[in-house]
C-alpha cells in the first residue's frame, strides 16, 4: 500500500484523478483523453500489484475478483481522501483502475457551465443527454449543473452514480447522492426509487446500463427534468446508441417517445488549454421541431445539416474553431480534432 500512496500522491500533484496498474509496466494516469507513464515511477511486476489487491481489497472483495473475475469497490483512505477501485482479470494478470473522488469533486468546480447549455436545464421535465468520450468532463459538467439547479431551484435532486464522484452541496435542497454499487442494485432499480420518492430531477450517470434509458425515459415523460451520461462519440451518436439499442419492432414506438420527451443532446470533450489545464469543447443539439420530426423518423443521418440553420445549435466544429479564435485552444488542435477540416486552414 505504501507504494500506491506515493503514486495517488503524484496523481494529486498531477491534478489528475484516474490511475491504471498492469503488470510488467509503469504506472499510467488519465491526461485529458490520454493515458501517460506516471512520472518517476518503473513497472509494476504481476506479484506485486496482486499483493496491493489482497492490501486494498477485503476477503469478501477478494472473493467476488477470483469467482467473477471482476470487482469495484469504494475505499476510503487513512488520510481521508476516498477512492473507487475496478479490478479486472486479464491474459497477463489482474488490471487495477483507481479513480480517486475527491479529485474529481475538486476539477467539477474548475469549469464553468458554457452559457449555451443553462437555459436548457430552465425546463421542468424532459430528458438532457450528456455524451463524450472518456475523460472528456460529462460527469464533471453533470455535476456542475445539479448544484446550480440545488442552489438555483432548492430541488429534489436524486442521482444514480457508478461511482458517486462528488459530494453534492445542498444548497437548501434535498439532494440523494446514491452509488450503485452501496445503494441500489443497478442503474434502473435506482431510477425506479428516485421515482417513487417523487424525485424532481433525477440523473444517470450510465444510460447504456440495462434498462436504464427506457427508466429515464419514462422519468422524463412523467413530469421529471432528467439527466442521463453516455459514452459517445458525438451528439449524432448518442442518438443513434439509444435508439440502436432498443429492439427493433419497438425501436419506432421508442424514436417517438424521445422526440417528445428530448430537450437536448450535448456532447463534450476535455482538451489541452492553450496556456495550460482544461479547456472544454461542447457541442449542442437542442429539441427543435425540425430535429424531433429527424428523429420520428429515424433519419439521423440528416441532423448535421441543422447545425447551422436552427437557432440554440452548436456543432463540435464551431465549438473549437470558437476556442481556436479565441486564443484558448491550439490551432493545430482544433485542426486534428475537426471533421471539416476546411474551417481551420489557417492552421493546417
Amino acid at each position: 500500500m505504501m507504494r500506491v500512496r506515493d503514486y495517488l500522491s503524484k496523481l494529486s500533484a498531477l491534478q489528475a484523478s484516474e490511475l491504471l496498474l498492469s503488470p510488467n509496466r509503469p504506472p499510467l494516469y488519465r491526461a485529458l483523453a490520454e493515458w501517460l507513464p506516471l512520472p518517476g515511477t518503473v513497472e509494476l511486476r504481476a506479484d506485486e500489484l496482486e499483493r496491493t489487491l489482497t492490501r486494498l481489497l477485503s476477503a469478501d472483495e477478494m472473493r467476488v475478483l477470483r469467482e467473477q473475475h471482476h470487482v469495484c469497490c469504494t475505499k476510503v483512505l487513512e488520510s481521508g481522501e476516498r477512492l473507487r477501485a475496478y479490478c479486472h482479470a486479464a491474459l497477463r494478470g489482474y488490471t487495477l483502475k483507481l479513480v480517486l473522488l475527491s479529485q474529481q469533486a475538486q476539477l467539477s468546480s474548475e469549469l464553468a457551465i458554457p452559457p449555451l447549455i443553462m437555459p436548457l436545464t430552465a425546463a421542468k421535465s424532459g430528458l438532457i443527454v450528456i455524451g463524450g468520450p472518456a475523460g472528456s468532463g460529462k460527469s464533471t459538467l453533470l455535476s456542475r449543473i445539479l448544484s446550480q439547479l440545488a442552489k438555483e431551484r432548492h430541488a429534489f435532486v436524486a442521482t444514480v452514480e457508478e461511482p458517486v464522484q462528488y459530494r453534492a452541496a445542498h444548497n437548501g435542497a434535498v439532494i440523494m447522492q446514491r452509488d450503485v454499487a452501496r445503494h441500489c442494485a443497478s442503474q434502473a432499480a435506482g431510477i425506479e426509487s428516485a421515482l417513487a420518492a417523487r424525485a424532481e430531477v433525477i440523473a444517470c450517470s450510465n444510460l447504456a446500463a440495462p434498462n436504464a434509458f427506457p427508466r429515464l425515459l419514462d422519468a422524463a415523460h412523467s413530469g421529471v427534468l432528467a439527466f442521463g451520461e453516455l459514452r459517445a462519440g458525438s451528439a449524432v451518436a448518442a442518438l443513434e446508441l439509444l435508439l440502436g439499442a432498443a429492439p427493433v419492432a419497438t425501436r419506432p414506438l421508442i424514436a417517438r417517445e424521445l422526440s417528445d420527451a428530448l430537450l437536448a443532446v450535448i456532447s463534450l470533450d476535455l482538451l489541452p488549454a492553450k496556456n495550460g489545464g482544461r479547456v472544454l469543447a461542447t457541442e449542442v443539439l437542442t429539441a427543435t421541431p425540425k430535429l424531433c420530426a429527424l428523429l420520428r423518423e429515424q433519419k439521423l443521418e440528416r441532423i448535421p445539416s441543422l447545425y447551422e440553420a436552427e437557432a440554440g445549435m452548436q456543432s463540435m466544429d464551431r465549438s473549437l474553431l470558437e476556442l481556436a479564435t479565441a486564443g484558448l485552444l491550439d490551432g493545430r488542435e482544433a485542426h486534428r480534432r475537426a471533421s471539416d477540416k476546411t474551417l481551420f486552414s489557417a492552421w493546417a
